[in-house]
């Protein structure tokens, strides 16, 4: 019998407490069309496979695209081509 604790995993404010994004950990998020949450479609910690992935969603998905993210300091940092955070901070997600 389904009980309401068995889905509190699709509130994003619980889930996301469960299961926090961790420093250094790469990100596909959905960057259009943009909605009023972040929308994690993939997360690693290793470089190529996400970039891999980013390539392949942004190759089957015909009406949205997806970016690679880093999350660094709290942030979601933009990514440059070793895979290292880019100065310039993405989206911050989390106040300190």
């Amino acid at each position: 019998m389904d009980t309401g604790q068995d889905f509190l995993f699709c509130n994003e404010r619980i889930a996301t407490k469960y299961n926090p994004f961790y420093e250094n950990e790469y990100l596909i998020i959905q960057t259009y069309p943009r909605e009023k949450r972040l929308i994690v479609e993939h997360r690693s910690f290793d470089y190529q496979q996400a970039t891999s992935s980013c390539e392949l969603k942004n190759l089957a998905h015909d009406y949205s695209s997806f970016g690679l993210r880093v999350f660094h300091d709290g942030k979601l940092w933009n990514v440059d081509w070793q895979g290292l955070p880019v100065p310039t901070p993405a989206l911050r997600i989390f106040q300190k």
